[in-house]
């Protein structure tokens, strides 16, 4: 399976909006995402995201990022690491099952940690 494959699989999930592959310097890999969002503008933010989280773990002596998961008031995003230099966002709408979610995204990054 492909890169792109492997998110198309995945923003096949219900309630996915976006599935993208950024590198920690913020330029996307790849991406499979609903029309409203801009995908290279969110590699981007993601990776500042990133930064951030990682800080945090280090300031509370909790160790190397794993993963995140943000509510919003339109929707959750999640962030998970894939490879030392590639992580994965996904987006999903309110009301979406948060744990199928997650189990899908971490399905996807293991698989994209072997196509990398």
């Amino acid at each position: 399976m492909s890169v792109l494959e492997t998110l198309e699989q995945l923003a096949g999930t219900q309630g996915v909006s976006a599935a993208i592959l950024v590198s920690r310097d913020g330029f996307v890999i790849e991406s499979v995402a609903a029309s409203n969002v801009d995908a290279e503008a969110a590699g981007a933010i993601i990776s500042t995201g990133l930064g951030t989280a990682e800080m945090m773990g280090a300031g509370l002596e909790q160790g190397a990022f794993n993963q995140a998961m943000m509510e919003y008031e339109n929707g959750v995003a999640f962030l998970k690491g894939v490879t030392d230099e590639a992580m994965l966002a996904v987006t999903a709408a309110t009301g979406s099952s948060l744990g199928a979610i997650r189990i899908a995204v971490r399905k996807a990054a293991e698989k994209l940690a072997e196509e990398l």
